[in-house]
């Protein structure tokens, strides 16, 4: 089974339901660890233990927003669906084509019955007004077959950047990948 949403370029806002779909962003806390884990080894079809060291480790980075951000959309008490991001510096030795220094829109999943209802948008909009308080530019990458994450990011003004890059630790199964890069002014509030 793909891990890439079905795609249906007709799709340009939410579609199940006639109205306005409500849920609350916020920042992760310690409490929800366990439940993005259980979704992130839902998505993976693995054990939820291999995850949850994983979220543990990154909702720590994530507590001065420095270099991470962890995010949920929540609704009623329920989680629907996270997105993290993080500020990269590349290091001495790195390949000529590292991706640049900047901040990163690293993920973002929402829970399969929770789709089409504009939380990935939600969740990637607020990733971004946190990056411009302080930068000018954002990036993300993706499998270039993943033309649901494609389309969503081009909507907020991302534009492809390269084909041609490193980033550690990152490989597209069945697919190159694509670097992504988007313009912002800081916002001064």
């Amino acid at each position: 089974m793909s891990q890439f949403a079905q795609f249906d370029s007709s799709q340009t806002r939410p579609t199940k339901l006639g109205r306005e779909f409500d849920f609350t962003i916020r920042s992760a806390e310690a409490a929800d660890v366990e439940t993005l884990a259980g979704i992130a080894a839902e998505r993976e079809g693995q054990p939820v233990a291999i995850w949850h060291a994983s979220f543990e480790k990154y909702f720590d980075r994530s507590l001065d927003r420095a270099t991470h951000q962890l995010l949920v959309a929540v609704r009623a008490g329920i989680t629907l669906g996270y997105a993290k991001s993080q500020y990269f510096a590349p290091v001495t030795g790195a390949p000529e084509n590292v991706a640049p220094a900047g901040w990163y829109l690293t993920g973002v999943i929402v829970r399969p019955e929770h789709r089409r209802l504009g939380i990935g948008l939600g969740l990637t909009t607020a990733r971004l007004d946190r990056i411009a308080r302080t930068h000018t530019e954002s990036f993300y990458f993706c499998n270039a077959k993943n033309a649901v994450s494609i389309a969503l990011h081009e909507r907020l003004g991302f534009a492809e950047h390269t084909r041609d890059f490193w980033f550690p630790k990152v490989h597209f199964e069945g697919g190159s990948g694509i670097l992504f890069r988007k313009a912002m002014k800081v916002q001064t509030t």
